[in-house]
């Protein structure tokens, strides 16, 4: 059933995001390993067509340090990351050019942040909104599909996936058991 729901929820963001015009580029990033959901999320969104239903042709990259992060999102390398809010709040202070679009939850008492580049932004107006319901798409591909997400990432973090299942429960959304109950916070 959850499956079906998963399908359907997919085949509607098709119809809708199918009858805009073309495609926006998009570069993204999210962190290799750190944080279980960010990483998690990122691999969903590598692995699966979310981008594509939402009308993005993206190009995706794992980074390995918070640093690279930052560095890339602030220069426009990339144009959306995955990082903790206090990467974020380190950014904010510098003054970069860039905001937060979405929370995904909080684990181990930090938020985790999708923060888009504004000059990226200014340029693709519709990116935002395609952005979240992707993000809350791959959450809800997380919460059906953990034993296969979780094996994903144990083996680039080189754990047990009974221990990434374990680090991962620290997400309120993670037990999510109907698309609803999944809350993401837009800004």
């Amino acid at each position: 059933m959850r499956n079906l729901i998963f399908i359907l929820a997919t085949l509607f963001s098709s119809v809708v995001f199918a009858a805009k015009d073309s495609s926006i580029n998009i570069n993204f990033a999210y962190p290799q390993t750190g944080t279980a959901i960010g990483a998690q999320i990122g691999l969903i969104l590598e692995r699966t067509d979310i981008f594509k239903i939402y009308g993005f042709k993206a190009k995706i990259q794992k980074l390995k340090t918070s640093s690279e992060l930052q560095k890339t999102i602030v220069e426009g390398i990339n144009d959306v990351v995955i990082m903790t809010e206090s990467d974020y709040v380190a950014l904010t202070e510098k003054n970069a050019k860039v905001q937060a679009i979405s929370t995904l939850g909080t684990e181990k008492n930090f938020q985790l942040v999708n923060v888009i580049n504004k000059a990226y932004s200014e340029k693709n107006k519709e990116a935002e909104e395609r952005l979240n319901g992707a993000f809350v798409d791959a959450f809800y591909y997380l919460v059906n599909h953990k034993v296969e997400v979780n094996k994903w990432y144990a083996d680039i973090a080189k754990m047990k996936p009974a221990e990434v299942d374990a680090a991962s429960q620290t997400n309120k959304n993670y037990n999510a058991k109907k698309l609803s109950e999944i809350t993401i916070k837009i800004q």
